[in-house]
């Protein structure tokens, strides 16, 4: 639902943007790692804990290696919707921090 939002709100803005469908194009370990990096988050922060997924799971994240290992498993646990730029991460639909974000590129 917050992809939807997330998607809408963009659109409404006249944002343009690339959508990657997390479960047809499942990001890479690399790929977690550097998105919290640029979040300014530990990897573990990227993990879902409301998620159905996250509540299924037998065995939690408890480090970040873990939490990699748990999101490549499966993606659906992480935080989304993710609007990135080539510096910043925004997880989660903030659309306070969406604004942010989008001022700071110039849109």
């Amino acid at each position: 639902m917050t992809c939807r939002k997330a998607k809408s709100w963009l659109d409404r803005n006249g944002i343009s943007y690339e959508y990657r469908d997390i479960l047809k194009q499942p990001l890479l370990a690399s790929e977690y790692r550097e998105l919290a990096a640029r979040a300014r988050r530990a990897p573990l922060e990227l993990v879902n804990t409301k998620s159905t997924g996250y509540r299924l799971m037998a065995v939690k994240p408890s480090d970040d290696e873990a939490a990699v290992a748990a999101l490549l498993a499966n993606p659906k646990v992480m935080i989304r919707p993710v609007l990135a730029s080539a510096t910043e991460v925004q997880a989660g639909f903030d659309e306070a921090g969406f604004q942010q974000l989008v001022s700071k590129l110039g849109q």
